[in-house]
C-alpha cells in the first residue's frame, strides 16, 4: 500500500487502511483507488507548482510592479486547486 503524506484528508488513509481489516479484494480495490485519485491529486500539484513560477515571475518581473488585481486570478486558482485536492483527499477517505 503506498504511503501518503501530505497535510490533508489525504494523512488519514493509511490510518484507515491500517483499521479496516481489509480482505485481498478490498484491498486491492482501495489501492486501485488511492491509485486513480492520486494520480488527478498529482496533477492538481503540478498545476499548482506552474502557477506558483508565473506568480513569481509575475512579482519580481522587471517593470511596473503587479497589482492585487494582476495576481489575484493566479491566486484564486491555486486556492481552487488546493481545495479540490482536499476535497479528493476527504471523497477517497470516506469511500474506504
Amino acid at each position: 500500500m503506498p504511503v501518503v503524506i501530505g497535510d490533508g484528508p489525504g494523512m488519514l488513509i493509511p490510518l484507515v487502511l491500517q483499521s479496516a481489516g481489509l480482505d485481498e479484494e478490498q484491498s486491492s480495490d482501495a489501492a486501485a483507488l488511492i491509485e486513480a485519485e492520486g494520480s488527478a491529486i498529482r496533477e492538481r500539484l503540478k498545476q499548482i507548482a506552474r502557477l506558483d513560477v508565473e506568480l513569481t515571475r509575475r512579482i519580481f518581473a522587471g517593470g511596473r510592479p503587479p497589482t492585487q488585481a494582476d495576481l489575484t486570478p493566479i491566486l484564486k486558482r491555486m486556492a481552487a486547486l488546493c481545495q479540490e485536492i482536499a476535497d479528493r483527499g476527504l471523497a477517497v477517505d470516506v469511500r474506504l
